[in-house]
Order: C-alpha cells, then sequence, then structure tokens
C-alpha cells in the first residue's frame, strides 16, 4: 500500500505542475486580450490601433502626437464640407521615428487615404535630438513598441542597423502582459481586495477611456493653468531650445514627407498651438524660422504638400494645462483652428478627393 500511494503522489505531481502552468499561461492570455487591465493612453492606444484591422477605407485621417487627442472627428468632417468618413489616428509622443513608420505601418494595413492631417511641432529641430529620438529615451521606446506595428518597425531597425533596439523590441514581445500591465493589475488587485467601490484608475485615466470610447476624442487637461513658468520647465524637462544639428530628426521629417509625396497623398500640415512663453522662446532662438524654411522647401518639391496658415500658433499660458496640451478652455479655440485651416484647405486646394 505504501509503494502503490507513493507512485501515485509521483505521477500527481506533473500534473500538477502542468495544470499550473496552464492556468498562468490562460490568465496571461486574457491579461493579453482584455482592455481590463489597461490604463487610460493604453486603453487608448489599442482601440487605435485595432484602427488598423477595420475593414472601411478613411478619407481623411489625423495623424500626429496627444496634441491631436482632443480634436473631434466630427468638426474635421463638417470643416471639410461632410460626407467623409474621418479618423482621428494620433498618437502618444514616442519620438521623431512616429510620423514616418506610422505612415509606412498605415499604408502596409490600409488604402492610402484622401487627405492627411498631421502636427509638425518645433520640437523636431528646437530640442536636443537625444531627448525626442525612439532609441534614446525609455518612456519613446516603450510607446513605440506598444503602438508602431512590429512589421514597420523591424524594417525600420534592420535598415538603421539598430541591433540593440531589435533586441529590445525581442525582449519587450516576450515579456507576459502581467509585467508589462503590473500597475493597473495591482491597483485593482487593491481593491478588489479592501475597497470594493472605488474606481481602480485615477480620474484622468477614466477621462481618457470614457472620453475616447464615447465620442473618439478626449483632454489630455481640463482645468489647470500654466504660467509664465511652463517655459521654464520646457528647458529644465527637456533641455535647452535652440536650432540643433538633429541630423536624424529632419531627416524622418523629410522621410514622412517623401513618402507622402511619392504615393500622392494630400498632406495638410496644421501647427499645434504652444504656450504664449515657449512660442516666445522658440521664436527669439529662431527656431520656428527655421522650422518654416523646412515646411517650405517641401511645399515646393510636393505638390500635394500644403502648410495652413500661420506657420506657428499660439494661445495664452492659461489656457494651457501644461507645456504640451491645451485645457478646456484653450481647447475650444484649438479646435477652431483647425476649422479655419481646413476650411483653408478646402478654398486653396478644393473638396477633399477631388483631383
Amino acid at each position: 500500500m505504501a509503494r502503490s500511494s507513493t507512485t501515485s503522489s509521483s505521477e500527481a505531481r506533473p500534473r500538477a505542475g502542468l495544470a499550473a502552468v496552464a492556468l498562468c499561461a490562460l490568465l496571461e492570455m486574457v491579461i493579453g486580450s482584455t482592455q481590463l487591465f489597461l490604463n487610460g493612453v493604453e486603453t487608448v492606444v489599442d482601440i487605435k490601433r485595432g484602427h488598423l484591422d477595420a475593414g472601411e477605407p478613411d478619407d481623411v485621417v489625423i495623424f500626429g502626437d496627444s496634441r491631436f487627442f482632443s480634436i473631434p472627428a466630427e468638426a474635421v468632417n463638417e470643416a471639410l464640407g461632410g460626407g467623409l468618413r474621418v479618423c482621428n489616428f494620433s498618437w502618444p509622443y514616442m519620438g521623431v521615428e512616429a510620423d514616418p513608420l506610422m505612415l509606412e505601418g498605415y499604408l502596409d494595413h490600409r488604402p492610402a487615404p484622401k487627405l492627411l492631417i498631421v502636427g509638425f511641432g518645433p520640437e523636431f529641430i528646437g530640442l536636443e535630438e537625444a531627448r525626442i529620438r525612439i532609441d534614446t529615451w525609455q518612456v519613446n521606446r516603450e510607446r513605440a513598441f506598444t503602438v508602431i506595428p512590429t512589421r514597420t518597425l523591424v524594417r525600420f531597425l534592420v535598415e538603421q542597423r539598430q541591433w540593440h533596439m531589435l533586441y529590445m523590441l525581442l525582449e519587450h514581445r516576450l515579456m507576459p502582459p502581467s509585467v508589462h500591465h503590473r500597475k493597473v493589475i495591482l491597483s485593482r488587485l487593491r481593491t478588489w481586495l479592501w475597497d470594493w467601490g472605488r474606481d481602480p484608475l485615477d480620474p484622468a485615466d477614466r477621462r481618457y477611456i470614457e472620453g475616447m470610447r464615447t465620442q473618439g476624442w478626449f483632454l489630455m487637461a481640463t482645468d489647470e493653468e500654466a504660467s509664465e513658468e511652463v517655459a521654464v520647465h520646457l528647458e529644465t524637462y527637456l533641455g535647452r531650445v535652440d536650432v540643433h544639428p538633429n541630423a536624424h530628426a529632419r531627416a524622418m521629417a523629410e522621410r514622412f514627407a517623401q513618402i507622402a509625396g511619392e504615393r500622392g497623398i494630400p498632406v495638410l500640415v496644421i501647427e499645434p498651438p504652444t504656450p504664449e512663453a515657449i512660442h516666445r522662446l522658440y521664436e527669439e532662438r529662431g527656431v520656428l524660422a527655421e522650422r518654416e524654411r523646412l515646411l517650405r522647401s517641401w511645399e515646393d518639391r510636393w505638390p500635394t504638400f500644403r502648410v495652413a496658415p500661420p506657420y506657428a500658433r499660439h494661445l495664452p499660458n492659461e489656457q494651457f494645462g501644461e507645456m504640451a496640451h491645451t485645457n478646456a478652455a484653450g481647447n475650444e479655440v484649438w479646435i477652431d483652428m483647425v476649422r479655419e485651416a481646413c476650411a483653408w484647405y478646402v478654398r486653396e486646394v478644393g473638396p477633399v478627393g477631388a483631383r
């Protein structure tokens, strides 16, 4: 009897181990396939990334970073004359490579749109390149690994011979979803165990998610007001503003313009506004003049590339929540700026799709 009991116990242990591995794998699959364990920006990215697999082609696509999160597709549609399928495909800032790589990734999955709206802020010239590349700042790298389609990103990294980035991408892909989303998982676990009625996401995350799901846009800032110190904060956080050489950053902007130009995709550049204090800093250091020179050169070379006037926009400091994002009051003005730019495009070029 003792021998039989020992044998049964020995046989049960491998089965228990396999069951535990299967349970862990199932749990990772659940975490990786649901939005339940994502924070606000991660949920927004997941929703937008799913658009690449959608069936119906877009007429107008809005590219750009989080400064475009708060632009309603409906406002763009109306300003362009209506009857258009408009998709706000903007993403969290993730480096100067984002515009061309997201365009390449989009065109790998979907037909070219009839109009592409994008913002080229002065930071690709005015900030040191080490702060605005995918490969030199962790936050940019992590976002790029999450947002940019894998095939597009791998192709680019091989082209650039960034072998260390390929290794980091592989490491990122092999990491279990529970590791990527551990903060939200732990927050939800604490809520379920000790405070069942509390929302495990902070109010900003909840605002992003609800805004995206219900209306397709959301505010990054609401009632906060920036001060004159916003320009000091910019240089403290991101380094000195100046006309930097930034050969790679300029090449990436050029790459975007060239892809769109060679494919004949009409591009409308709408410069997002900056706080007055930061605008003054960019202007005094010559960044705005250099940016305008580059944009004009692209207009000269690519007939489908248009920059809506003015080449630089700004608003009072108090209409921003911080250095990049307008608050609720400023966003109303920003939306009007986009409407005016779209109306200008129709007057100058004609209805979207009429070539």
